[in-house]
């Protein structure tokens, strides 16, 4: 059971609040599965009443019992009446089966009618260009628009893919341990989501403008539970190298960011993958992903493309996912935070898709910015809120972590460097 607490303040002392919460256990997909299963209870209900029906008019129709009519007239007609009643009159069963069939297809319709309403919700973004690209690469931007309104959302992915694949990149990469860097939570089991985000920041901190000897670096924390039981978290920053034309060894790039736009492999992915065998994961062995912008796209993709491994929770923060259209193994979760105010999120020209899998935590904070609000201290602060509602959805999510983030686990981690190859 987890305690209800407010939400903490944001890195400039004002509050923080959840402005929106879409998909999980109480999202519109898992509410419109509900109502088309109980339509089809209600219509089960209907399908009975009418089998009741069909014998109480047999038995009024019986040969025996019209041939009894003239040796007991009275109780015949007692009897002939009070079946009649049960079957047509005002209570009986056959007026109920077509109450019962209006109430069932009553219900299909409305289910029907709200997913179609949010289709045409997110069809109304079909024509958007991937603003993501319009950061230092107007042309590009330019062209994602006119694939975007000529042929929709998925041609604009499909565009950056190939754009993705014109910068000659692939997924050759280079995967070393980095014994000599430290991340300071790494050692300690993530409490809450905030701990996550927590691990997050600080293994993104290694990387960067200063410290562009560190590019690529991610980190792998292992936990091990008293029985010897083992669960493992990967954390995965974002963007390093925001230069969009630039080839070096930098594999969280502009080429990246594309490439994931268009769902195409990265050597970040492969290099991932490849850190995880380095530090030991076992197959079948509960996987967590955690990554900021970039890293949480590819968080995502890794799980819904799979990997010989068991990913089966993913947490993105600040990261564009529509382009995946929900598309998740059964069974595995993603919950994704965005700041109102971030635009990174938004890159994706439309909401990530309303289904059980996926919950979505919008929290407002204080606008500082576009940088200023993709950082990852107004997240720690949301997160914080996500750790605090008493949303149904959201709690599911954050209860669907447990096997990571509760019990008395050991940890252990380990920092391994990607470089494109």
């Amino acid at each position: 059971m987890r305690t209800v607490k407010p939400g903490p303040p944001d890195s400039d002392g004002r509050s923080v609040a959840i402005a929106d919460i879409a998909g999980g256990v109480a999202g519109l997909a898992a509410s419109t599965a509900a109502m088309t299963a109980l339509a089809g209870t209600m219509g089960g209900v209907g399908l009975r009443l009418a089998g009741r029906a069909a014998i109480g008019a047999a038995t009024a129709a019986d040969t025996d019992l019209a041939l009894s009519a003239p040796v007991a007239p009275e109780t015949f007609a007692v009897a002939e009446a009070a079946l009649l009643r049960a079957v047509a009159g005002p209570e009986g069963a056959g007026p109920d089966v077509a109450a019962w069939e209006l109430l069932a297809v009553g219900v299909r319709r409305a289910a029907a009618t709200m997913t179609a309403a949010d289709e045409l919700v997110r069809g109304w973004w079909l024509g958007l260009a991937e603003q993501a690209l319009t950061v230092g690469a107007p042309g590009i931007a330019a062209a994602g628009a006119l694939a975007g309104a000529a042929t929709g959302q998925r041609a604009s992915y499909a565009l950056a893919g190939l754009l993705g694949t014109a910068y000659l990149t692939g997924t050759g990469h280079r995967t070393v341990p980095r014994p000599d860097l430290t991340v300071p939570d790494l050692a300690r089991q993530p409490q809450g989501v905030q701990g996550l985000v927590t691990v997050l920041a600080q293994t993104s901190a290694l990387s960067g403008p200063g410290a562009e000897r560190n590019n690529g670096t991610v980190a792998v924390q292992t936990l091990v539970a008293p029985d010897g039981g083992r669960r493992h978290v990967v954390y995965l920053p974002g963007t390093d190298d925001l230069r969009p034309w630039s080839r070096d060894g930098d594999v969280r790039d502009w080429a990246t960011n594309l490439r994931l736009t268009g769902n195409r492999p990265t050597a970040y992915a492969a290099g991932v993958l490849d850190a995880m065998a380095q530090a030991g994961i076992r197959p079948g062995e509960p996987v967590l992903l955690a990554g900021h912008s970039q890293g949480g796209m590819q968080a995502a993709a890794l799980l819904s493309h799979g990997t010989p491994y068991a990913v089966t929770d993913v947490v993105t923060v600040g990261s564009p996912t529509a382009q995946l259209e929900g598309r998740f193994p059964a069974g595995s979760q993603v919950l994704s935070l965005e700041n109102a105010g971030d635009l990174v999120p938004k890159t994706d020209g439309a909401d990530n898709r309303d289904t059980v899998a996926q919950v979505t935590v919008t929290f407002a904070t204080r606008d500082t910015g576009m940088p200023g609000n993709h950082d990852l201290t107004h997240y720690l602060a949301g997160a914080a809120a996500v750790d605090a509602s008493a949303h149904p959805s959201v709690v599911a999510a954050v209860d669907g972590l447990d096997d990571f983030l509760s019990g008395e686990l050991a940890a252990a981690g380990q920092v391994f460097q990607i470089t494109r190859d």
